[in-house]
């Protein structure tokens, strides 16, 4: 296998933002040897300009005016462009089974949660090498609220 990871080659996991970066970036491989600084430059750009991207609502109207005195126009006309298509459900996605899984997590998305935080969540912690980890990271005895919260701020947005 080449060890040269091109961007329109077995690599692409995502192949709108896969064309996206390679639109602002250009092609690289995986030696970050290789890599220029001014490649450097627009990922830490785009990902400057992705911390702008806090809700869904912040998308909607992007990119704010202010945008347009401080970011480079061809990574905001890419970014725009992602956003603009992402907007549309792929192919293979179904609208009626979508609708399906919202309505059972609306029913039950509270009391699934409440199981998980009370039962999953304390029988995970008894394994022992995630209870070691835990242990070490101080995650079961001092910052447990912290842990289920973090949880629940997962799931939610996911749902």
């Amino acid at each position: 296998m080449d060890a040269r990871l091109h961007w329109a080659g077995e690599f692409r996991a995502d192949p709108l933002a896969d064309d996206t970066i390679a639109s602002i970036v250009g092609a690289w491989n995986s030696d970050s040897a290789s890599l220029n600084t001014e490649q450097f430059e627009r990922l830490a750009e785009v990902n400057g300009l992705l911390t702008t991207w806090v809700t869904n609502g912040d998308l909607l109207n992007w990119p704010p005016t202010e945008l347009g005195r401080t970011a480079t126009p061809h990574i905001v006309k890419a970014l725009k462009t992602y956003l603009d298509a992402g907007v549309n459900l792929p192919e293979w996605a179904q609208p009626d089974e979508i609708t399906l899984a919202e309505e059972v997590f609306f029913e039950s998305g509270p009391i699934s949660c409440a199981i998980l935080f009370c039962a999953s969540l304390p029988e995970c912690y008894v394994l022992p090498d995630l209870a070691d980890v835990l242990h070490a990271a101080g995650q079961l005895e001092k910052h447990t609220d912290y842990r289920v919260r973090s949880t629940a701020a997962m799931i939610f947005p996911v749902m």
